[in-house]
This record gives structure tokens, sequence and C-alpha cells, in this order.
């Protein structure tokens, strides 16, 4: 059932991946990355093909491969979305997790980040650091900050803090215009947030409580598998990319089952004891 059910979605998403292909082009998402600089960085409305919405921190990481020809550029991104969609999903049977794959390609052949902030849930965990990426690009998504919190990790909130304001320091400094800019373009643009989602996704200020709450429900009882979910809720514009970010929850069950095999060992220890 789980492999049928798999072959379906798969099916259905690439179907998907291939419309927005043939309309937009490969990689249209990653496009905007690629002309960012090539004029304003905000000019564009949220929702136009080729807006750029993130930080100029993001645009400045970005700005040494957007001096490859397009079609580098795009091979690279669209590349390293499928290897790491691959590896997300790798700790599932074969059976299931290749016609997985295909479920996201409609993220891989756009070239977005969705499945780059997958990777940060997982590797997120047990650091503070990579969170800095979504913060710093989707904003709201950013659950690890709450999860260290409620879960009295404050070293690892220590660590997503300082890499934080570093990482924005030295952005900054080099460019404090767009930071202007990009603030300006934020709030301009406040309202538009779940205005482009998909039709059956309930809107964003619905979702953020129900996120809020998962989250600390998962955070008491360790289950890091949450925050997979509680990042899809807290995305402001859902597209078909977007469910990337359940790619996580392979891994991230992985790692909660990781965390839980001392505390089990311990208690069995005392037990006997």
């Amino acid at each position: 059932m789980p492999r049928d059910l798999a072959i379906v979605i798969g099916l259905a998403d690439t179907y998907v991946a291939a419309r927005g292909t043939l309309r937009h082009g490969l990689g249209w998402d990653a496009h905007a990355y690629y002309l960012a600089w090539q004029g304003s960085l905000y000019d564009i409305e949220p929702g136009r093909v080729d807006a750029f919405n993130y930080s100029p921190a993001f645009a400045q990481l970005v700005w040494p491969f957007a001096q490859l020809p397009w079609p580098v550029f795009c091979a690279l991104f669209v590349g390293m979305a499928a290897a790491g969609v691959a590896w997300l999903l790798r700790p599932l049977r074969r059976a299931v997790g290749i016609p997985l794959w295909f479920a996201f390609t409609p993220e891989i052949l756009s070239g977005n980040i969705y499945w780059l902030l997958a990777i940060t849930a997982v590797v997120g965990v047990g650091s503070g650091s990579p969170w800095v990426l979504p913060a710093l690009t989707k904003i709201l998504p950013t659950p690890g900050p709450l999860w260290f919190a409620l879960r009295g990790e404050w070293r690892k909130l220590g660590g997503f803090t300082l890499a934080l304001v570093a990482v924005t320091a030295i952005s900054l400094a080099s460019a404090p215009d767009l930071w202007r800019e990009w603030l300006d373009f934020l709030m301009e643009h406040r309202g538009d947030a779940g205005a482009a989602s998909l039709g059956f996704v309930p809107p964003l200020w619905f979702r953020l409580p129900v996120a809020v709450a998962l989250l600390f429900w998962g955070a008491r009882r360790a289950r890091p598998w949450v925050l997979a979910p509680v990042m899809l809720l807290a995305t402001p514009v859902v597209g078909m990319g977007s469910f990337a970010l359940l790619a996580a929850l392979p891994r991230l069950r992985l790692v909660g089952e990781r965390h839980a095999a001392p505390s089990r060992s311990r208690a069995g220890a005392a037990t006997g004891a």
C-alpha cells in the first residue's frame, strides 16, 4: 500500500513538474536568484516570475555562482536539489523512496531551496547555526530557535543567535542600502503572505498557531520529526515545491530514534540496578 500510494503521488507530481517546466522553463525559481544582481533586487513584486524575496545575505551568497552561464547555474541548482532529496529519502525502502523522489520533482525542477531547508531541519537538530538559512530566506519556517528554547537547549540557541548576528552584520556592513530595501519590501508586501498559496491550503493566520502547538508537543516529547510539518505549516506561500520540506521526515525519524536509544538504555540499566 505505501508503495502504491508513493507511485500515484510520484506520477501526479511529475506531471505537475513537467507542466511547470514547459510553461516557465527548467529551474524557473532558480532563475530569480540568477537574475537578482542584474537590476534592483526588490523591483519585482512577490508572486511574479523572477521575483527575488530573500535577504541580501542570500543574494550575496549566490552572487559568485550567478557569474556562471545560466545553463550551468541551472544545472547546479537542479542537480543539487535532485541529490539532496535523494539523500533525505535514502532511509526509506527503495520501493517507496524512488517513487517518492518523483513526488518532489516540482521542487527539483524549479530549483527552489525547500530541499535545502529540509536538510537544515535534519542537521539543525544538533546545531543552531544551520537555522540561519531559513531565517534569512523564508523567515517564518524557522522553528529551530523555538525548539531549542522549549527543550532548554540554550547552547544551541546561542549558536543560532551568534551565527545570525555574525552573518547579518557582515552582510549589512557591505550593503546597508540593500537591507533597507529588503525591509521596506517586506513591510510593503506583508499582507501578501499566503495569498498565492494553493487553493486547498488554509490561510497563514490559521496555520501558524497549529504549527506552534505541534512544535510545543514535539519538543516536550522529543519528536524531532515534527520540525518538517511545522516548517510546512509556517511557510507563508505554500506551493507544490513547498512539500519538499516533508522529505526531511525519514531522516528526522532516524535522528529521533538515535536520541531515544541512549535514554532507553539508561532507563533499562536503572531498572536492572
